[in-house]
């Protein structure tokens, strides 16, 4: 029982610090700029996003080629179909429009009036 207090105690100390957001710094702390992982400052930070950026470029290419392969192999016309097609749904437009309505309305808050969208 004392060895999951003193671990409670010692995880509450370092919660504690950390939304602080001091990590023993102090003052010197407030001074420095916030990071962006979006304009990485150091050499070594834009390498890093840099080969970050292309290895998941290079997982989406292979994943969306792997299934694009798979697709035409497994769905690939066959001697013996006629080309008729199974029997398709019908359309309801009832429940197309508010959807369409509803995309509209969020782009038009994102995209148009961004200070309003983020409340």
């Amino acid at each position: 029982m004392r060895r999951k207090l003193l671990f409670l105690g010692a995880f509450l100390a370092h919660a504690v610090q950390a939304v602080a957001n001091d990590w023993g710094m102090g003052e010197a702390n407030s001074k420095i700029a916030p990071s962006s992982i979006f304009q990485p400052i150091s050499t070594p930070a834009h390498e890093i996003s840099t080969i970050f950026v292309l290895a998941v470029t290079t997982a989406i290419f292979v994943i969306v080629t792997g299934l694009l392969t798979y697709s035409l192999i497994r769905f690939r016309s066959r001697r013996r179909d006629d080309g008729s097609e199974p029997p398709q749904t019908e359309y309801w437009p009832h429940l197309l429009l508010p959807r369409i309505a509803i995309l509209v309305f969020v782009l038009h808050q994102h995209l148009v009036e961004p200070g309003r969208a983020s409340a």
